[in-house]
């Protein structure tokens, strides 16, 4: 089995039969991924209106092709607006994923818990991560973010990948 990394925030046990996420951002039940609003805009390729697809050096679109943006029914709530948990345990497969995926998002408090895990990866996450059921063992390794930063740096010294 795979190992994996999460940041496990919650009142429910670290098991298997609560193993459920909500996409990064869902807040007093609306959907993290369309902020409540059941849509979300979606690039997509179209002849460029401004040249009507001649191109050219004073047109802002590529060779006649622009990229336009439109409404559509948000994938991960079905258009509804509201967050829907999804089977698994949002998590990474490596200790630099999970820090480099908080990093984007304005970091980590140095006492939050980590846990490392084995389990079944069944599906991907909104941000293109793993969702996880955690095997029953191996047992998980609870960790605090600076126990886990304080590997990074140690690795980062020993030059191990």
């Amino acid at each position: 089995m795979k190992v994996f990394y999460r940041c496990h925030f919650s009142d429910r046990p670290f098991s298997p039969e609560f193993a459920y996420s909500l996409p990064w951002g869902s807040e007093n039940g609306k959907c993290g991924v369309c902020k409540g609003t059941g849509t979300i805009e979606e690039p997509h390729r179209s002849t460029c209106h401004s040249c009507g697809g001649a191109g050219g050096e004073d047109c802002h679109c590529e060779e006649g092709t622009a990229i336009y943006y439109q409404e559509v029914p948000c994938r991960y709530c079905k258009g509804i607006g509201k967050a829907v948990p999804l089977r698994g345990y949002s998590c990474c497969r490596t200790p630099e994923g999970l820090s480099n995926y908080f990093f984007l998002r304005g970091g980590m408090h140095d006492s939050a818990p980590v846990v490392i895990f084995t389990g079944e990866e069944i599906g991907t996450g909104p941000d293109g991560e793993p969702l996880v059921i955690p095997a029953l063992f191996p047992r998980p390794r609870w960790i605090t973010w600076g126990e886990m930063q304080d590997i990074l740096v140690r690795r980062g010294k020993e030059g191990k990948p």
